[in-house]
Order: C-alpha cells, then structure tokens, then sequence
C-alpha cells in the first residue's frame, strides 16, 4: 500500500488531481447532505401541515354534523300538522301524547333524515323523559325502521336538563341555547351497544301567549357510520374517537384491530395536560379566539367552529391542544394526531386522524434520487475539469522533462516545443536558449580540444623528421568551419608560419 502511494505522489498529475478530487467530493457531498435535510424539512413541514388540516377539517366535519342535526331537529319539532294525509302538527302530537298521529307526522321527515344527517335513531319522548316513539333503521331496509317500545330516557342528565328547560352557554359567545350533543350508547336491534353520537332539542307549543314545553327530539347517529363519513370529509387515512381514558370508542380499522388505536397512558397524559391549558387559554382570550373560527379554536371545540368548509389555501397549523405520534398500522407508518373532542364545551373525550409516511417517505426518495444524480453529474464535472486541467499542467512539463533527459544523455540538439502562452511556455524558451548556450559551449571545447591535440602531434611528427633529415617541420591539413586550413607548430618558422594565412586550394589536398 506505501509503495502504490509512493508511486502516485511521485507524478505531479496525481500530485495535483488526487487533493482536488478529494476536496470536491467532500464539498459536493456536505452540499449534498444539507441540500437533502433542507428539502426533508421541507416536505416534513408540507406533511405537519397536511395532518394540521386533516385534524381541523375533521373538526369542521363534525361541527357541520352538529349544525346540520339542529337544523333536522328544528324543521321536526316545527312541522305543522297537513290536512292533505290529516297528520297532526308534531308539537301538539307529542303534547297529546298521540302516538299514531306522530309516527303518521314523522314518516316523511323519518325518510329526509336518513339521507340529510345519516340518522340511525330518532326517538321523540314526553315531559316525563318517556319514549313516544323510537325508531332506527332496519338491516334490510332502512327505510322501514324497527320501532322500539317502551324506551325510558328520564335517567339521563342532559334529558333531565332538557326537559327543565335549562339554557346550555354555547361556547365562545355570550347567547345560551337549549341545544345539546354528545355521545350516547344504545342497544340497537343487532343485539349490541353501539356508540353515538347525539343532538337533542326541547320542544315547545304556543298556549295563550306562553310556550308550553311538551317533551323533545333527539337524533342520533352511530359512530361507526359518522366516522366513515368524517373521514371522507377529512381525508384521513384512519379516524378514531376515544373515550376519557383513551379507549377507542369507535376507529375505522377493522373491528379485530381496534385496541392497536387505544391511546398510551403518556400520550392520554400529554393530551390532558395541554387540554387544560387550552381551556385556560380560551377562558381568557374568548373574544379573540371567537372573531377566527380557525385559528382562535384552542382545543377545535366543535360546539365554537363555524361550520363552514376549509378552502384550499386557507394556512393552517396542528392545534394547539394536540399531539403527534408515529405508530405502525398493517406494516405501514402511520402519524397520528390527538385532540381533545369538546363538544359545544364539553370534554367528551379524544379524537384522532392518521395519515401514512409514504407520503414524505416517497418524496424524500424522490428529492435524494434526484440530488443524487445531480451530485453525481457534478462529480463526475469535476472529476473531467479536473483532469483537463491537470493534462493542461503536466503535458507542457512532460515535455520538459523529456527534453531535460534527452539533453542530460547528450542530445545537445534537442529542443523543447512548449509553446503556451504561461510561465510554462517561458520556462521552455529559457531552457532552449539554456541548451543551445550549453551546446556552443560544448563546440567550442570541442574545437579547443582538438586544436592542442593537433599541436602535439606536429611536435612528435617534426622531433621524429628531424631526426631524419636536420630542420624538417611538419605540415598539417585540416577541415575547420571556415574550410581548410594549414596547421604548423607555434614555435615553428617565420616561413612555416605564414602558411596559416593561405587557403589551400581545392586541388591541393585529396
């Protein structure tokens, strides 16, 4: 492993790109991971504000129930007796105790609230809190109803409440009403309790100028059948209400998994606590939070919302008296929000909506995929550029190099042929002229060389003549740039000398 990284740092173009690559990468990627907690944020706070307005749209559902369970009773308690099919006004049939001409009466309103406020009980009693008539819709045809006999209501308190007449302050205002909801548990024909959810109204007849109460009306829907139809209205994946210990009264899973809604002692804790801050907030800062119906709704009491559906841009945020939870449905994760259910002022218990993390799950995937080819791309950018530019440093240098080496083993000629316009370029200009200076230098020792050889050897050639025939000297012929030329001893004769001023001719020498 040393000697590989020995050999990359021993060449300048790793030397180079390998720090460049590094730093890119770990830029790219810090880049990359803020980019995809920003957009993670960002989808989680889309997703925080979708639960935000599931919770307030199902809060809004329940209210437009309400609201649309008083306007039933209202138009029931006021009908006028039809002298078309003799049925009697409803008010003097329930102050007559006329049970035949009641239940003629109420046929057709019986009908209209099947379909206007998913009515699963009516039940019309007297003074006494005794049942003139109770009715529910048959498994076969609910348009004929399974007629109760004998019901007794005077056991409950808000019956008791509605039969003396007492005024219920409605939430948020300064008016009281004789209206009352909640919920309720009847024994239905199935032979089991079911939960619901129920609206009652006094009823009163006009005798010499006073209003004579002469029992009320009461309309109740189940909450298997209200949750279903909350939670198309909320768009909620699951919905469930719960009792005041957290047990899920009714959810929307199947009956077999219901106690997987149950609520945890702590979030039961949680919700508590902020509930009675919430109300404490509301008790103080009532004529606020009554002039928004959306925003000033502490605890999304229903009894003080409007009624009226949400719009589409209308800015919302998970209310104030809730919680959110993660929890695991069917394999799937789910988040969950707990709210406090106050109806019309009273703490009925909780509620909840879910909805599934695929939804910032799959955005998520989508964000990381998509800045992951960017991060990629770009890596992939950088790595070129950085090649690129590495070629354009070490290409001139490998050059020189080359030459340094060729010029070193004794090419004197070679030249560099760097011709940037950098200090690259200059550098291969001043080793150009540095090796032709080196290569005169070296023609001119060359030269100097031979001429002391020359001159030794005219002294060893004229000695041995001389010894011959007395005063002989010798003559050399040699070719030099200027041609040829003679060559003699220095410390030859006058005669002898002057030879090196002639140029022999061409036919003089071979």
């Amino acid at each position: 492993m040393r000697r590989v990284w020995d050999g990359l740092f021993s060449q300048i173009k790793y030397t180079i790109i390998l720090p460049y690559l590094a730093l890119v990468t770990l830029v790219l990627a810090a880049g990359s991971g803020i980019a995809l907690v920003l957009v993670t944020d960002n989808w989680q706070e889309r997703f925080n504000n979708q639960m935000g307005q599931v919770a307030r749209n199902f809060s809004e559902a329940f209210a437009r129930h309400e609201i649309d369970n008083i306007s039933y009773l209202t138009r029931v308690a006021f009908t006028a007796s039809n002298p078309d099919d003799g049925a009697p006004a409803v008010a003097l049939a329930i102050r007559e105790r006329d049970e035949p001409g009641l239940g003629q009466a109420i046929a057709p309103l019986y009908e209209l609230g099947l379909s206007d406020v998913k009515l699963d009980r009516l039940i019309i009693f007297d003074p006494e809190g005794k049942a003139l008539l109770d009715w529910e819709p048959s498994v076969g045809d609910p348009t004929e109803p399974v007629r109760y006999i004998g019901t007794d209501l005077s056991g409950l308190d808000f019956i008791q409440r509605v039969l003396r007449g007492e005024a219920a302050p409605v939430p948020g205002s300064d008016i009281s009403g004789d209206k009352f909801s909640g919920l309720i548990k009847f024994r239905s024909s199935e032979n089991g309790d079911r939960v619901h959810f129920y609206t009652v109204t006094p009823v009163y007849v006009e005798v010499d100028n006073t209003r004579e109460l002469v029992g009320g009306v009461l309309v109740a829907t189940r909450l298997d059948n209200l949750l279903q139809d909350l939670q198309r209205q909320s768009q909620s994946a699951i919905t469930a209400l719960y009792d005041l210990q957290g047990v899920t009264l009714q959810g929307t899973l199947p009956d077999q998994e219901t106690a997987l809604l149950d609520m945890s002692e702590e979030q039961l804790r949680l919700v508590a606590d902020l509930n009675q801050q919430g109300r404490l907030a509301a008790t103080t800062q009532a004529g606020q939070q009554l002039t928004d119906g959306t925003s000033g709704d502490v605890c999304l009491d229903i009894g003080r919302l409007s009624g009226n559906p949400i719009g589409a841009v209308t800015q919302t945020r998970l209310p104030a008296c809730s919680i959110t939870a993660s929890q695991q449905f069917n394999n799937r994760t789910y988040q969950t929000v707990y709210a406090p259910l106050l109806i019309r002022g009273v703490h009925n218990g909780y509620f909840s909506v879910s909805l599934p993390n695929d939804f910032v799950v799959s955005a998520w995937s989508s964000s990381r995929n998509a800045i992951l080819g960017v991060t990629v791309m770009l890596t992939l950018g950088a790595v070129l550029l950085g090649v690129w530019v590495s070629r354009r440093i070490t290409r001139p240098l490998g050059d020189l190099v080359d030459t340094a080496a060729a010029v070193t083993s004794g090419q004197l000629d070679r030249r560099s042929h760097v011709t940037e316009r950098n200090e690259l370029g200059q550098l291969s200009v001043a080793f150009n002229q540095m090796t032709e200076h080196l290569l005169r230098l070296y023609t001119a020792s060359r030269e100097l060389n031979r001429a002391i050889e020359i001159e030794e050897v005219l002294a060893v050639a004229s000695e041995s003549a001389s010894s011959f025939v007395a005063n002989t000297e010798s003559l050399a012929l040699l070719r030099t740039e200027d041609g040829w030329r003679y060559h003699v001893r220095s410390d030859a004769s006058a005669t002898c000398q002057n030879l090196l001023s002639v140029v022999p001719r061409s036919s003089d020498h071979c």
